[in-house]
């Protein structure tokens, strides 16, 4: 496994947990249940920590595929700024769980906090997806419809 591999393994969690960790918040928040709202809130916490690691392994990544012959430099980099500008909030919303929880410990965690992570982990969301389908064109071009022949039958010979 190399460090391009890496990323890719590494970024997916950030991808697929900051939502579902988003969608246990909310379910917590609205039925009231402390111990899912936690949870949540640990989540949360591991989130930052996947975003942050995704977004380091990425630098990484970059010095496996920038000498390739189809990497797009260009691409790249727009990509790397994405990451960056996903990775921030994340860890804001990861210090915010954190503060949430320090300041709930013994009692019940406290509603208001819990809101404002929620609408961090909706935007780190965003952010992370955005960066995440950015970073599919350094390679897939054929997804995004920027091959030349994306979308088109391709001719049989015999």
């Amino acid at each position: 496994m190399n460090d391009a591999y890496l990323h890719l393994l590494t970024n997916h969690v950030a991808v697929v947990g900051i939502p579902l960790v988003a969608i246990a918040l909310t379910w917590g928040i609205a039925r009231r249940h402390d111990a899912v709202v936690r949870l949540a809130l640990v989540g949360t916490l591991v989130m930052g920590g996947a975003t942050w690691f995704a977004n380091w392994s990425g630098g990484r990544a970059e010095e496996v595929v920038e000498d390739a012959a189809w990497a797009s430099h260009d691409r790249i980099e727009d990509h790397e700024e994405l990451g960056e500008r996903a990775e921030w909030p994340a860890l804001i919303t990861a210090v915010a769980a954190l503060g949430v929880l320090v300041i709930s410990r013994g009692g019940s965690a406290k509603r208001g906090g819990s809101l404002v992570v929620l609408v961090g982990l909706v935007v780190s969301g965003v952010l992370v997806g955005v960066a995440a389908f950015d970073g599919g064109k350094i390679r897939h071009d054929e997804v995004h419809g920027l091959a030349p022949d994306a979308g088109q039958e391709q001719r049989r010979t015999r």
